[in-house]
């Protein structure tokens, strides 16, 4: 078996259920299929045979690493048992270890794109390569993660149980704030390129409204008439609504309109943020 290899959920999910001793799961986050999977393992390998470390965050959720159903899951499996989920702030690299077998890989954000073995691109025969297969892990990565033979008095990751307020504070979190549909964003990602936001717009047609500033030697003259001070400030309007700029046909402001309105409604898509 290939050392650097696509880690797929269904790999993943074949490495827990094959775990007979030991299970540790270290992620961002966790979706449900996947913390069913560990769930499992808790009831098929006993209270102190399991360990599950999570960065219990809403932005995770947002992030598409995992979702709160995911947190949940786990949580309730735990408890369950007796057991506490470790919470491990900010962590962003996921490591699975099943007895002699191990798994360090990167986890994917929906929200940027999908999945290995979710969406393979066309060009590819296989899905993106994104971590290692090992065999036994490290001994240091064993202490590190508390499967070593002195289990959590060396452990240093995920020490702080998860408390059933921060997942409410969470789940409030992510009622104010869900998650975008990651298939919409990972489109709008993908068509980047072919989209390009735009602003239409037709400057200084509106003859009618156009005005000449008046110089100020001309502007205390004037003020020197009352009657025509209470009608000329200090600029003066050029066209009236009977000049002929104004009521031309084809070059009229409102022909002009016209004109940019048939070609927004012609080119241009009004969507979220913008225009196309």
């Amino acid at each position: 078996m290939p050392t650097l290899q696509s880690i797929t959920d269904d790999l993943i999910i074949k490495t827990i259920d094959s775990a007979k001793e030991r299970l540790v799961f270290i992620a961002p986050a966790v979706w449900p299929s996947l913390a069913e999977s560990v769930a499992q393992a808790w009831n098929r390998l006993g209270a102190d045979r399991v360990t599950a470390i999570l960065d219990v965050d809403p932005e995770v959720c947002r992030f598409g690493f995992g979702s709160l159903d995911g947190f949940q899951i786990l949580q309730t499996a735990a408890t369950l048992h007796g057991q506490t989920l470790g919470n491990e702030p900010g962590i962003r690299i996921c490591v699975v270890i099943a007895d002699d077998r191990t798994l360090i890989f990167s986890p994917t954000p929906k929200l940027i794109e999908a999945p290995p073995g979710e969406n393979t691109e066309v060009t590819t025969t296989r899905p993106k390569t994104n971590g290692i297969v090992l065999d036994k892990p490290p001994a240091t990565l064993s202490d590190e993660v508390g499967a070593g033979s002195e289990k959590d008095a060396r452990r240093t990751v995920g020490i702080d149980p998860v408390q059933p307020k921060k997942l409410e504070s969470v789940a409030q979190d992510l009622e104010v704030n869900p998650p975008k549909p990651f298939d919409l964003t990972q489109a709008v990602q993908v068509y980047n390129g072919l989209i390009q936001f735009v602003e239409l717009r037709v400057v200084g047609c509106r003859l009618s409204e156009h005005r000449a500033k008046l110089p100020k030697d001309l502007i205390h003259i004037v003020k020197q008439n009352k009657e025509l001070a209470r009608k000329i400030t200090n600029s003066i309007k050029l066209l009236d609504g009977e000049d002929e700029l104004v009521t031309d046909e084809e070059l009229s402001e409102t022909t002009i309109g016209a004109v940019r309105t048939k070609i927004e409604e012609d080119l241009l898509t009004h969507v979220p943020g913008g225009t196309v």
